[in-house]
């Protein structure tokens, strides 16, 4: 396991009483940096297109660079934030203790981890993704445990008490693993249509971008 980095306190109530607000949170996040380089690259573009000078060019360039930037990186991330308020709107949060990372990427984002200890009562092997850049250190507030929503045969969201990062993961081998497979034949109807409720029911693919 990595070291773990401190805590810095949410804008939103961590302590599983809030999914709204974690959802919103995660929204606003994604909207402003979306709109950020998109209205950015906008007025760039029409600083060319107003000023009529050839020099001016390379600021457009500039503009269509951000605009590109927008849509590559922002709206995947507004994806991902409408993925974490589906499944937030689907489940209860419960909490889960004793929330150990198992490996961390060279990236610090994808990750590996275990809630509730090995054995009975504890989740298989997970594999997931912060919502937002990571420090590579696994997050203070979580190691006494995380807020989880989700189905551990199809994964899943977590909250981590006082800095209130979100973690989206599912079952490590989702679509190989014999044992992930099986927990999912072995779910019944009930608990397979509300993974498709919440998107979980098919593997997501975590693409990491930080």
């Amino acid at each position: 396991m990595t070291g773990t980095q401190s805590t810095r306190q949410a804008a939103y109530a961590t302590d599983g009483t809030d999914y709204r607000g974690a959802a919103r949170h995660q929204f606003v996040y994604a909207l402003k940096g979306f709109l950020k380089y998109l209205v950015g690259g906008v007025l760039l573009i029409a600083v060319v297109v107003l000023g009529h000078k050839g020099y001016l060019i390379p600021v457009g360039i500039v503009g269509l660079l951000m605009i590109a930037y927008a849509g590559q990186f922002w709206i995947p991330e507004l994806n991902w934030a409408f993925r974490v308020r589906r499944v937030l709107r689907t489940y209860p949060l419960v909490f889960r203790t004793p929330a150990e990372q198992v490996f961390a990427g060279a990236t610090g984002t994808a990750r590996q981890l275990r809630m509730g200890g090995k054995g009975a009562g504890g989740s298989p092997l997970m594999r997931g993704k912060f919502m937002r850049p990571n420090s590579g250190s696994w997050p203070e507030g979580a190691k006494s445990g995380v807020w989880f929503a989700g189905d551990d045969a199809f994964g899943g969201l977590a909250i981590v008490p006082g800095s209130g990062e979100l973690f989206f993961m599912q079952p490590d081998g989702f679509r190989h693993n014999a044992s992930a497979c099986a927990a999912r034949e072995a779910a019944g109807e009930d608990r397979r249509q509300k993974a498709s409720s919440a998107g979980l029911q098919q593997f997501v693919n975590f693409q990491v971008r930080w």
